[in-house]
This record gives structure tokens, C-alpha cells and sequence, in this order.
């Protein structure tokens, strides 16, 4: 991956990995993502309960992240919900769908699925599969502005902080910031804003 995004023809979103491959740069880089998520708590816990009574027939629970990057800003909600979950339904399986773009930096989120690189704040570690029993991960490599899914095959579906709203490349390259609302260089944000 880049420690820059890098113009190409080759990404089709305004969002390209930065830092190391692997290493979860995104997550350990992202607090307000995090404070975003974790605010919207009690909210996703309420929406599941519903889901879960609507869906008591359904053989599994299947769940989406969509615009996840390297799943860590998400662990704590998901931590959170499937404890819920596991309280009042202790068996039922859950299948959890991680959504991004092609470009995203997926060793960093099957790593951290995994619990085999560990974020400078153990609890952005996700390890979900060593915490709870019965749950798969999967993960979609395309645009939610595509058909990522079958119709009718997610019961839940959660999306925080995802930008995929550019239809090109960044015209400009953020040196200082991970995402542009970040960043000090008013002319990159300038830039950014008449794109």
C-alpha cells in the first residue's frame, strides 16, 4: 500500500489505504471515527432487538459493516451488540459481512478479525472470532453503490463514517491527515470541496 493515496486510474473511490498493508494504520489513525461509532451504541442495540423479533424464524443472523476499512473503528459495536446478542440468544449464529472498496486494505481487517496484529489500544483489537462462538466474517470488495449482497440475504445492516462519495480520485493529495475534515491545508481542502 502507500504512504500517500496514489492517483491512478485503478482507484475508483476517493479513499485509498495509507501506511503499511497489514499494520491497521486507518483504525489507529481515526479517532473521531471511533467516537462516532461508539455514540451509535444504543441506537444499533435498539434496532437489533427489533430485527431479532422479526427474524426469529431465520436460521442465522446476517449483518453488514458497510465502509468498514480495516473493521477496527467498528470493533467496539460490534463487541457490544453480539454480547448483547449472546445473552438472549446464545446459539443463534451470526454472520457478519465487512464492506469496502476493492482498494481497501483488507490484510489489516482479516488480520484483526483474527486477532493476529494487535492496535496500540488492545481494545481495537477485534479477535471477534476468539471472543464469541458461531460467528463467520466475510467480506464484499465492492462499492455500495453496487450490488454487494443478494436481495434479501442481510437482516442488518450498519454504516458509520463511509465516504465513497467521489465520483473520480482526490485532484489533490492530503499530506498531513488521513481524511480531508482532518487536515490543515486549507488549499487541499478548497480543492476538495469544489470536486
Amino acid at each position: 500500500f502507500f504512504s500517500q493515496p496514489a492517483m491512478s486510474s485503478v482507484a475508483p473511490h476517493s479513499h485509498l489505504p495509507y501506511g503499511e498493508e497489514g499494520c491497521a494504520f486507518y483504525s489507529e489513525h481515526t479517532q473521531g471515527c471511533f467516537q462516532v461509532i461508539e455514540s451509535s451504541c444504543d441506537l444499533v442495540w435498539r434496532a437489533m432487538q427489533k430485527v431479532l423479533l422479526v427474524n426469529q424464524e431465520r436460521r442465522f443472523l446476517s449483518v453488514a459493516d458497510f465502509g468498514a476499512n480495516d473493521g477496527g473503528t467498528s470493533t467496539f459495536l460490534w463487541k457490544q451488540i453480539f454480547g448483547n446478542i449472546r445473552r438472549d440468544y446464545a446459539d443463534l449464529p451470526i454472520w457478519l459481512h465487512y464492506e469496502d472498496q476493492a482498494t481497501n486494505d483488507w490484510k489489516s481487517l482479516f488480520l484483526l478479525v483474527h486477532g493476529l496484529v494487535k492496535a496500540a489500544d488492545s481494545s481495537s483489537m477485534i479477535s471477534i472470532k476468539k471472543l464469541f462462538n458461531n460467528v463467520s466474517v466475510s467480506c464484499c470488495g465492492t462499492s455500495f453503490y453496487e450490488l454487494c449482497f443478494p436481495p434479501c440475504s442481510l437482516q442488518f445492516i450498519y454504516s458509520a463514517t463511509a465516504m465513497h462519495w467521489l465520483a473520480s480520485p482526490l485532484e489533490v493529495k492530503i499530506k498531513d491527515a488521513v481524511h480531508c475534515a482532518a487536515s490543515k491545508d486549507s488549499k487541499a481542502k478548497e480543492i476538495i470541496k469544489k470536486q
